[in-house]
């Protein structure tokens, strides 16, 4: 994938088809009085300082009452781990480089939420509706883990695909 061919908005940040299918599975954010399970977040960073500023700026204006912010620097060299370190809220791990797999595997170790996502440094997330849908969709699907690639992949506690949508778009 090249450049902005992949995700959902484009170089401008304006929402590509994807979004609405997204939005559309994800549902409405966590309502007043419902459940709101601890969220951790976990940006896996490396030679990022260009945009772990406005990533981390971003998540800290989400609006969701329990959830954690955790870095991995993986081995940076530019900085990057001085940038996220100013951010007070933001819990930073530095590791010597050992790849992507490497660092959400640290982050995963170092979560205390009941739910774990995982940004890209160079991601800003809407502070009103990426962890907030999130939660609230996973909070009503008990035993379901979720990955997300190219695809949603759901699978409950016995191992079974409940459901694989491609986005569209």
């Amino acid at each position: 994938v090249d450049d902005w061919a992949c995700g959902l908005v484009d170089a401008d940040r304006r929402p590509k088809p994807a979004y609405a299918a997204v939005r559309g599975v994800f549902g409405a954010p966590v309502q007043a009085g419902a459940p709101t399970p601890r969220v951790s977040v976990v940006v896996c960073a490396y030679n990022a300082v260009a945009t772990i500023d406005e990533c981390l700026d971003a998540l800290e204006r989400v609006d969701y009452p329990d959830f954690e912010i955790i870095v991995v620097n993986d081995g940076s060299t530019d900085g990057t781990g001085a940038a996220a370190t100013r951010h007070r809220s933001v819990r930073v791990i530095d590791t010597p480089n050992a790849g992507l797999s490497a660092a959400r595997n640290i982050g995963l170790h170092n979560a205390t939420g009941e739910i774990v996502a995982y940004t890209d440094a160079d991601v800003r997330v809407d502070p009103r509706e990426a962890v907030p849908r999130l939660a609230a969709w996973l909070a009503g699907q008990p035993g379901l883990d979720v990955s997300w690639t190219t695809s949603l992949l759901g699978i409950d506690d016995a191992a079974r695909v409940l459901c694989c949508r491609p986005p569209s778009g």
